[in-house]
């Protein structure tokens, strides 16, 4: 009697060999499918790749063109900024100036009118009158006419001060306005 392992070894090697028929099968299929989809997508892929670096160079260059206009912005108005700094500060030197010379006027103005009032009291009391009684009240009253005179002129004078602190006034209330008007809000 022959063994058993004899008798069953052709069905052995034909299941083996069967089995190595489908494999070679399936690999030789997959291949040819990897291979035929490799060059079906491959054109594709190709083009997509192509696709995607026309679009990351696009993208770059919006974001510089985004960039150097941001800079652009922004360097106008850093000097827009310095421009009406520059504008403030001469409307402040001149603000500054015309105080000043407004501030001198009213000192001068007030020392002058105290010197007058002093004048004027003396000529009133009659202390500054000798001699005839007759000619020194005639003395004073012109010395009160010529004091009047000067104290109307000073008047005016004071009131030609005052219009131009006025006018000072308005062209700084003027600059602030433009200031605030030019300050940039974002």
């Amino acid at each position: 009697m022959t063994p058993i392992w004899l008798r069953i070894l052709p069905y052995i090697l034909a299941v083996v060999a069967v089995l190595g028929g489908l494999y070679a099968a399936y690999d030789w299929a997959y291949d040819r499918g990897y291979e035929a989809a490799k060059t079906k997508y491959e054109g594709q892929l190709k083009k997509l790749e192509t696709q995607m670096e026309v679009d990351r160079a696009t993208a770059e260059a919006r974001y510089n063109d985004a960039v150097a206009q941001n800079a652009a912005q922004e360097k106008r108005w850093s000097a827009r900024i310095e421009e009406v700094r520059n504008e403030y500060a001469v409307a402040q030197d001149v603000t500054k100036k015309q105080l000043a010379r407004a501030t001198a006027d009213n000192r001068r103005v007030r020392s002058e009118l105290g010197e007058l009032r002093n004048t004027l009291s003396a000529y009133a009391s009659g202390a500054a009158a000798t001699g005839d009684p007759g000619t020194t009240d005639r003395d004073r009253a012109v010395a009160l006419g010529v004091l009047l005179d000067e104290a109307v002129g000073v008047a005016d004078e004071a009131v030609s001060v005052a219009t131009e602190a006025t006018a000072a006034a308005e062209t700084a209330g003027d600059a602030v306005r433009a200031l605030q008007r030019a300050w940039p809000s974002h």
